[in-house]
C-alpha cells in the first residue's frame, strides 16, 4: 500500500499505458468533470491505434453501461470525443458488478500476449444491496491474467474506512504495496496515476514493444454518496 502526495511530478509519466478502471461513489457532476479531464490528457500521452494501445472504457453506478470497447476507436481524437461524451449516472456503487463487466466483455478481443492491466479508483465501499460478490469477481479477474491496480480516496473519519480499505487490498494484484494507492482527495489524483504509471513501466520484465501492444479499458463510477 502506498500513499501519494502533492509532490509526485508528472515528468514520472511514460508514454506505455495500462487497463484502467475507476468507481467512487461521491464523485459528484464537478468531480467527474475533473476525472474526464484528467483521463482525456492520459489519451493525450498514448499512441492508440489497432497495434498500438487500445481504450475501451466502462461507467457504472447502479447501472453498469461499457461505453466502448476495445475495437471502437482507433484514434487519440476518437477516443477523447468519447470521453467528453460520457454523462453522468446517479446513485449506487456496483464495482463487482463493473469489474465483471470488464473482465467478460471490456476485455473482449484481447490480443494474445499483450498484458491487460485494470485501475479501480473508489472512494468507498461496495453497495451492501449488490448482488454480485466482490471477492468472487476479483478472482475470475486475477484468474484471466488482468493485474489490478486500486486507488482509493479515503476519509479517515468514515466509520467504514476498515471494510473499504479491506475491499482495497481485495482488488489490488499482489504485491500491495506496487498494486495499492491511497489519496485524500480529488486534487491528488494525478499524482496517483503518475504512481501507478511509474510503477507499472518501470517493471523490468516488461519492455517498450509490449507496452506499445497494450490494452487499455477505464471503468469510471459516476455517483454522489446518499446519506
Amino acid at each position: 500500500m502506498t500513499q501519494v502526495c502533492t509532490c509526485c511530478r508528472k515528468d514520472f509519466f511514460k508514454p506505455e499505458l495500462h487497463q484502467t478502471q475507476i468507481h467512487s461513489e461521491s464523485v459528484g457532476p464537478e468531480n467527474f468533470e475533473i476525472i474526464k479531464d484528467f483521463v482525456t490528457a492520459l489519451v493525450d500521452r498514448v499512441t492508440v491505434g489497432r497495434n498500438a494501445t487500445r481504450i475501451g472504457l466502462v461507467l457504472y453506478s447502479l447501472e453498469v453501461r461499457l461505453e466502448f470497447g476495445l475495437n471502437k476507436y482507433t484514434t487519440q481524437q476518437d477516443v477523447k470525443q468519447a470521453i467528453r461524451k460520457m454523462q453522468y449516472m446517479g446513485e449506487g456503487t456496483y464495482t463487482g458488478t463493473a469489474i465483471r463487466k470488464a473482465t467478460q466483455e471490456g476485455f473482449s478481443g484481447a490480443r494474445t500476449g499483450v498484458r491487460k492491466v485494470a485501475i479501480v479508483l473508489t472512494d468507498g465501499q461496495a453497495d451492501k444491496r449488490e448482488a454480485v460478490k466482490l471477492d468472487i469477481v476479483v478472482r475470475e479477474a486475477h484468474a484471466a491474467n488482468i493485474e489490478m491496480y486500486a486507488i482509493g480516496i479515503v476519509n479517515t473519519s468514515d466509520p467504514t474506512q476498515a471494510e473499504f480499505l479491506r475491499e482495497l487490498n481485495l482488488i489490488a494484484s499482489d504485491p500491495d504495496r506496487e498494486h495499492m494507492y491511497l489519496i485524500d482527495d480529488f486534487n491528488t489524483l494525478p499524482g496517483a496515476f503518475i504512481a501507478v504509471l511509474f510503477c507499472i513501466v518501470s517493471d523490468p520484465s516488461q519492455n517498450r514493444a509490449a507496452w506499445e501492444e497494450a490494452l487499455s479499458l477505464w471503468i469510471l463510477h459516476t455517483s454522489e454518496q446518499q446519506c
